[in-house]
């Protein structure tokens, strides 16, 4: 291409018609022309980005970096289900399940009584006293830990004394470990109310790659169990708290006085999201531990098995909903409750359809793991993973409407749907799941998750027609 080419494809219109390079020439009697300057100006081409910067700039995105803390979060406990049920037998797994789902339950009540209110009010709460509202809760953490630490020694003290196995005795003693799982629990939800997912991320990050290290290592000495992979994620967690612990020491102002009134601010709010978790973390611990006590530690491993595998879904269910508090918060600070059931239809639609073709994938997949695993899959898992994975597109369905209600001041109506599934749950937990063992664990977590759904859907339509501006009636 040509000089004259280039300045037209540049977009210039009077193009100055140049004399070739031999006319010049005979013109000045062989004389050397001065060299012009030319006007265009010089085209700078910007560098290209290394895959590191690229992959800086998406983790950067809240939504990103927060779907990438739960990927480690839940691919850990993949990881331990995966090893134990190739180098251990389904019963670990039963057992590894019912303390995940005990720590769990804990979890949910330290997020519903001080990790949810602290995200809702962190916004409103003036710049010059946020240090110390971070540090009431902060206190309210170690008391709850303080806790759940009394009530491990309290149940290993019993049990210890009684003819029960030594499995389940070793089980409630890991239960001890459960203040490292809160506390790096309560460290991701600080940073995700602060918006800063990047920092979580990068904690996770350290904590799964000592957790990983750690079951390598006892699974090359053959010794892995559930108390020694539990014992692993422990140590990870441990060291997680205390790198962030020096990172926010400075923003945080550890402090008695007012820790009455914001206890109480606390309640009048978590109660209700309390009882809400509660119920919901409560029937899955209660299926786990009827089919592993009561009924067979095997159709327990089988049940814990499935719930795995359609575990690998949460990275989105719970990547998106440990966002929506903060974004329905901002959504509704304009005062409009129609933006909100906006932004809460926009976010249903998307993590239903994001989570049913993960659902149809996992089904796909699920003979790649036995393959890996070097055993078949046990008889029933299939039909297991089919309706836990409709549990799971219902499940993520109702997030949106469940944070949506909360955000609205409507804890007590988020609460409704839960509990009444929760007493159908409980009736036939012990019909259902007696006689069909895990494909009847399976079938009482689809209705429950069923009933949840479609109750939240309808008592969050109705907030968002009846709301009149009132953020401050949390039991509503």
């Amino acid at each position: 291409m040509g000089q004259i080419d280039v300045l037209a494809w540049a977009g210039c219109n009077d193009v100055l018609q140049l004399p070739s390079p031999s006319t010049q020439w005979f013109a000045t009697g062989g004389a050397k022309l001065p060299r012009m300057k030319s006007s265009m100006p010089k085209m700078k081409f910007a560098p290209k980005k290394s895959w590191c910067k690229y992959v800086r700039g998406v983790l950067n995105r809240p939504s990103a970096a927060a779907l990438a803390d739960q990927v480690l979060q839940n691919g850990v406990n993949f990881l331990v289900v995966a090893l134990l049920y190739r180098t251990a037998s389904l019963e670990s797994v039963a057992w590894y399940a019912t303390f995940r789902f005990a720590v769990l339950l804990v979890i949910g009540a330290q997020n519903s009584l001080i990790s949810f209110p602290y995200t809702y009010r962190f916004r409103t709460i003036p710049e010059t006293q946020r240090s110390l509202f971070a540090g009431t809760h902060l206190l309210f953490h170690f008391l709850f830990a303080l806790t759940i630490l009394i009530a491990g020694f309290l149940c290993w003290a019993f049990y210890s004394a009684g003819s029960f196995g030594t499995n389940l005795v070793s089980l409630l003693v890991t239960f001890l470990a459960a203040p490292m799982f809160l506390l790096r629990e309560f460290s991701r939800r600080y940073e995700f109310a602060h918006l800063r997912t990047g920092n979580s991320l990068a904690y996770s990050f350290l904590a799964a790659t000592v957790q990983v290290i750690g079951l390598g290592y006892v699974t090359s000495l053959q010794n892995l169990n559930a108390v020694t992979a539990i014992a692993s994620l422990t140590l990870g967690n441990g060291l997680a708290n205390l790198v962030w612990y020096s990172s926010v020491v400075k923003e945080i102002d550890l402090k008695l006085g007012g820790m009455w009134k914001r206890w109480l601010e606390n309640w009048a709010q978590g109660k209700w999201i309390f009882g809400s978790q509660l119920t919901n973390d409560l029937i899955l611990l209660l299926v786990q531990a009827w089919l592993t006590l009561a009924t067979d530690p095997t159709a327990g491993g089988v049940f814990a098995a499935a719930f795995t595998l359609q575990g690998l879904c949460n990275p989105i269910i719970m990547g998106y909903s440990n966002l929506f508090p903060a974004v329905f918060a901002r959504a509704l600070s304009s005062g409009s409750a129609r933006e909100l059931g906006c932004q809460v239809l926009k976010a249903t639609r998307q993590i239903t359809w994001i989570t049913t073709f993960m659902t149809l994938g996992i089904l796909g997949l699920s003979p790649m793991f036995a393959a890996w695993s070097g055993k078949q899959l046990p008889v029933g898992a299939t039909t297991c993973l089919l309706v836990l994975g409709l549990a799971t597109i219902l499940r993520a369905a109702g997030q949106a409407s469940f944070h949506g209600l909360n955000v609205l001041g409507r804890a007590s109506r988020a609460f409704f749907p839960r509990m009444v599934a929760s007493v159908v749950a409980l009736i036939l937990v012990p019909i259902i799941v007696g006689v069909l063992g895990a494909i009847g664990a399976c079938l009482v977590v689809f209705l429950f998750q069923a009933a949840i759904t479609i109750l939240s859907a309808v008592y969050f339509r109705r907030a968002v027609a009846t709301w009149n501006g009132h953020i401050g009636a949390f039991g509503n």
